[in-house]
């Protein structure tokens, strides 16, 4: 099977998104990030373009994959994953790891989620779970809200007994408490291969982790990369696994 992780930034470079999901399109799994669904604005700071109905473009572009979309932020932002119609979801939900009821829209200070779907081929089961972690202004370096956040999935993430997968923005430098809970006992596939950026060139600042996969051990990866297209200002990341 293959996953793509990818945060869209918010369908900002729509045509280049388009021919990426094109290119791509025969993939099982795609875990996204900063999701519209059928919104009226825009939410958050900035300007510039956004696809305000990324999700229904997408199941558009994939018609042979089933899509969740889940929101954390005005019942319209959100993550989703698509997943291929050839696999069986036994199950799919969502979990609040940061909660901001206060939130006015103005910002990126709003509610995180974790995204999961549990899927079962071949008789097995395993988990899929997409994941786009607290902005700060100040960095990626840790938080108490960043540790709680983290404290909050490892404990979502130890409850399924059976193969996982933890991917997305997770907005954390490697170096961190934060990242280091969400990665124990789980295979760091960034750091396994040497990647030192997960931004593209249409990303201004030096700070280059934000995007990873991690697979628990009985999740086996025949083949791992970050996609070379530029579509976002992150890379893509793509894996090839079996449930063993």
């Amino acid at each position: 099977m293959e996953l793509i992780t990818l945060n869209i930034w918010a369908g900002h470079l729509r045509e280049r998104l388009i021919k990426f999901f094109h290119q791509y399109k025969n993939v099982d799994f795609f875990c996204l990030q900063e999701i519209y669904s059928q919104a009226s604005a825009k939410i958050g700071p900035g300007s510039q373009y956004v696809n305000l109905d990324s999700f229904g473009e997408l199941q558009k572009l994939l018609p042979n994959h089933r899509g969740y979309f889940d929101p954390a932020a005005k019942n319209i932002f959100g993550l989703c994953i698509f997943v291929s119609k050839e696999i069986e979801v036994e199950g799919q939900g969502k979990l609040f790891v940061y909660d901001n009821p206060k939130y006015d829209g103005k910002d990126a200070d709003h509610s995180r989620i974790i995204q999961y779907v549990i899927c079962k081929k071949n008789g097995k089961e395993f988990a899929i779970i997409n994941f786009h972690g607290l902005r700060t202004s100040s960095g990626k370096d840790d938080t108490p809200e960043r540790i709680a956040q983290s404290q909050k999935i490892k404990q979502f993430m130890s409850s399924l007994s059976m193969p996982k997968i933890l991917c997305g923005d997770f907005n954390l430098n490697p170096d961190t408490k934060s990242f280091q809970i969400l990665s124990e006992n789980m295979v760091d596939h960034i750091k396994l291969n040497n990647i030192t950026s997960t931004r593209t060139s249409y990303y201004p600042k030096t700070a280059r982790y934000a995007d990873y996969i991690l697979t628990s051990p009985a999740a086996k990866v025949e083949e791992f990369k970050k996609l070379p297209e530029e579509a976002s200002d992150h890379n893509a990341l793509y894996v090839k696994f079996c449930i063993e």
